[in-house]
């Protein structure tokens, strides 16, 4: 009898620990298979040259990659490329914009030549998108651009 009543107290721990799995099984299979969606990020060509001092205004597009809809409410940085990858990290910060409701940003830039050692100025311009909990970080393609100086 004692070990009856031990192997029904077992029992019924079993089958517990069974139900409590059985519940939360699919909660940590379904957290463990999402991943990071990857994005493309693209920068419209930009005109060149254009006058330092002028407003320019740079398009482009944010989208996923699986689905190719655009993405909402995300900043993208646009920069001018120095050195290293096309992530942000040592380059020339030139301005940001939000993604619209399509995906869609534009950024206007007053053209100043961040390249001085350089004559005449040439510098590449390309956006990058930091990506977030849900979305890979992505960078457009870059673009050289050459800034005409205002003579006097």
């Amino acid at each position: 009898m004692f070990f009856y009543s031990y192997r029904k107290i077992f029992l019924r721990i079993l089958l517990s620990f069974i139900l409590v799995f059985s519940i939360i099984n699919p909660l940590i299979l379904s957290a463990a298979s999402t991943s990071i969606v990857s994005t493309s990020l693209t920068l419209d060509a930009p005109s060149s040259p254009v006058q330092a001092g002028s407003v320019t205004t740079f398009t482009g597009r944010l989208v996923r990659d699986d689905t190719g809809v655009g993405l909402s409410g995300f900043t993208v940085y646009l920069y001018d490329f120095d050195i290293g990858s096309l992530d942000g990290v040592n380059d020339d910060l030139l301005g940001s914009g939000v993604t619209d409701a399509n995906g869609y940003f534009s950024v206007d830039w007053t053209a100043v030549c961040t390249d001085t050692h350089q004559d005449p100025c040439i510098i590449e311009v390309y956006v990058w998108f930091a990506g977030s909990s849900v979305y890979k970080s992505s960078a457009s393609s870059d673009y050289l651009m050459e800034i005409d100086s205002v003579t006097t």
